[in-house]
């Protein structure tokens, strides 16, 4: 069995990855669904999603990016760009994947492990999954990126960059803080229809 791994960064996809690789799985990550990927009848294929205004104000603060009109339809091209059309695309076409939603597993690995269970047909018992939570803690997570001066420098084995967790451990919701409340509607809006497709919207 091969993992095709792939969507848009800032949603806790290292994480996944990482946790993918201890259960011992052959798999490939990138954000985009690359044109050379050739699926056959042994790929999966997995995503992870988050609320999108989340996801920017994420990307802001790794980039240390000022907010205006301008910055912020500069962010959302980005993303959907690097991953996001190409997740869209797949769920739209009822494609088979598993999208993992980041505010089910903050901090709840559980959700991560019952997910992989039911889609990929595997069991992961109990002293397996206790492993995997104090190997991929957000703690172990921070001691890791301690290492590193900036996002631009990151851990080669785990694929986690310099300042990659915020200082409220990436709590849901925070966008709303996070982004200056001028620019609420702006982003709502500009990002409406995906923030609609997966659920963050009535």
């Amino acid at each position: 069995m091969h993992i095709i791994f792939f969507g848009p960064g800032r949603t806790g996809s290292t994480l996944v990855y990482n946790i993918l690789k201890d259960l011992g799985f052959s798999i490939v990550k990138q954000h985009q669904l690359l044109s050379h990927t050739k699926p056959d009848k042994t790929h999966k294929f997995i995503s992870c999603i988050r609320d999108l205004r989340d996801v920017l104000a994420s990307r802001a603060r790794i980039y240390k990016i000022k907010y205006s009109d301008k910055t912020i339809h500069s962010i959302i091209t980005q993303m959907k760009r690097i991953g996001l059309d190409d997740l869209i695309k797949f769920v739209e076409q009822k494609k088979p994947i598993l999208v993992l939603k980041y505010e089910l597993f903050w901090n709840n690995y559980d959700y991560i492990f019952d997910e992989l269970e039911r889609f990929l047909d595997i069991t992961i018992d109990k002293n397996k999954r206790e492993m995997i939570k104090n190997k991929r803690n957000v703690d172990a997570m921070k001691k890791i990126a301690s290492n590193f001066k900036s996002f631009k420098q990151y851990d080669i084995h785990t694929n986690i960059h310099g300042d990659h967790i915020s200082q409220n451990n990436g709590a849901p919701g925070s966008w709303i803080k996070n982004i200056p409340v001028e620019y609420h509607d702006l982003v709502s809006k500009e990002l409406k229809y995906p923030l609609e497709l997966f659920e963050y919207l009535p």
